[in-house]
């Protein structure tokens, strides 16, 4: 597991004077197996790093690095590495965009049906308002929109509570059964392809899924550690080959191609490039 893995110590080194309560966590955290605990290491390490920011920012690039390298050779490749870094990252700094992004909500009228469709959110993940919030704002547009200061080339959405509703009702039922804790995970990762339309999703990808994924059993496996995986309704592998240009390696599909992101769910690269 992560938690074990890693040499705590150095981050203790590299750190002026760290938090007791934060220390605590982490060392705790190593001393367990769950991938909980190497959550709770994640964020106890992204609470010393912020501090080591402030305090001694000459050091904070290596101090980084090292935690990113090192959990990057324990985790199921470095993409899944950086969004996890980057979920446990917001957990510690929260969300400063989300006042944007409810200025802009506001803005539009759309206050209630904000409201309705992030309780909905938060009651299905056993969250806070917050957390639900920052899911819908990444799911819809609104964090992109709230972070490049509200340019008018983009025009967030706004949630269909009912829609979302219904997509969460799907998530907590047969085939997925989602957890809460599981779907904090996948929200955390990719909220637009769960709060959407979930069904038709699953159905589009687990069609076209690849050995070893292929199959209810061993979809799911991978949906609980690669959420993105939902949204993978082509594979290139499975098309006739002869109606492609001839300049053509692939059909075009790649940002919901199975051949794209395969060799990463296997730790490999594809035609020599990570992706």
């Amino acid at each position: 597991s992560v938690s074990r893995r890693l040499s705590f110590p150095r981050l203790l080194a590299a750190a002026p004077e760290p938090q007791p309560r934060c220390a605590r966590l982490a060392m705790a955290a190593r001393r367990k197996k769950s991938v909980a605990s190497a959550v709770a290491w994640l964020v106890a390490s992204l609470l010393l790093l912020r501090a080591l920011k402030v305090e001694r920012p000459q050091r904070w690039p290596d101090a980084q690095a090292w935690v990113g390298t090192s959990a990057g050779a324990s985790l199921a490749g470095r993409a899944t590495w950086t969004s996890r870094f980057a979920a446990a990252q917001e957990s510690v700094d929260g969300f400063p965009w989300l006042t944007v992004v409810r200025e802009g909500v506001a803005e539009r009228g759309a206050n209630v049906v904000w409201q309705d469709a992030a309780e909905a959110v938060a009651a299905a993940m056993q969250t806070d308002l917050e957390q639900a919030e920052a899911a819908l704002a990444k799911a819809y547009g609104w964090k992109p929109w709230a972070q490049m200061n509200k340019p008018a080339y983009l025009t967030p959405e706004l949630p269909d509570p009912a829609q979302i509703k219904e997509a969460l009702k799907w998530l907590v039922g047969a085939p997925l059964s989602l957890t809460p804790e599981q779907l904090r995970f996948a929200m955390a990762n990719s909220p637009k392809v769960y709060l959407g339309d979930p069904r038709p999703a699953y159905e589009a990808a687990l069609e076209v899924a690849p050995e070893p994924f292929a199959g209810a059993t061993k979809f799911k496996e991978l949906l609980l550690r690669e959420p993105l995986a939902l949204k993978l309704n082509w594979n290139c592998e499975l098309t006739d080959a002869s109606t492609r240009h001839e300049e053509l390696h692939c059909d075009g599909h790649c940002v919901n191609c199975w051949r794209t992101v395969t060799p990463r769910f296997l730790g490999k690269v594809l035609d020599g490039v990570e992706v």
